[in-house]
């Protein structure tokens, strides 16, 4: 079961959604020597694992968009300790 895809997901990433900011949502990461930081694969691994959690909650049926990609900051509320977190905002739906 460890080397499942899905099993990956779960250990290495997470969303949250702030109780503060109702327009954007949050998705960490861990980075580990499977997932490094400046791989253009494994980024596209993380970003297909939002696309997945995005699915499972029922989250932005119209899509999303990365507003900041950025490593956590010393003080910042951190308890999973990932590496990594992206801003995210759901897309609106296209009007008429």
């Amino acid at each position: 079961m460890h080397e499942s895809p899905d099993f990956q997901r779960h250990r290495l990433s997470q969303v949250v959604v702030p109780y503060d900011k109702k327009d954007l949502f949050y998705f960490d990461v861990s980075i580990t020597p499977e997932y490094p930081d400046d791989d253009p694969a494994a980024e596209e691994t993380r970003l297909k694992w939002l696309e997945q959690w995005l699915d499972t909650r029922g989250m932005c049926s119209s899509g999303f968009e990365i507003l900041k990609r950025r490593p956590f900051e010393f003080l910042e509320d951190n308890p999973a300790r990932y590496d990594l977190r992206y801003e995210v905002r759901c897309r609106t739906e296209p009007v008429g």
